[in-house]
């Protein structure tokens, strides 16, 4: 999906050099509204929080 090729290059480790051992999502927050692109696609957990 288009939310999980924009998110990628943050969670991937041979992606992002930077990342330590675990990630702690508490420090990220993903916006979404509405009038998102492909608003459909973004999973139901996320739509609910």
């Amino acid at each position: 999906s288009v939310l999980e090729k924009a998110l990628l290059p943050v969670f991937d480790p041979a992606q992002n050099t930077s990342l330590p051992q675990e990630v702690n999502l508490s420090q990220f927050i993903l916006v979404a509204t509405s009038s998102s692109k492909e608003v459909g696609k973004i999973p139901s957990p996320f739509m609910s929080r």
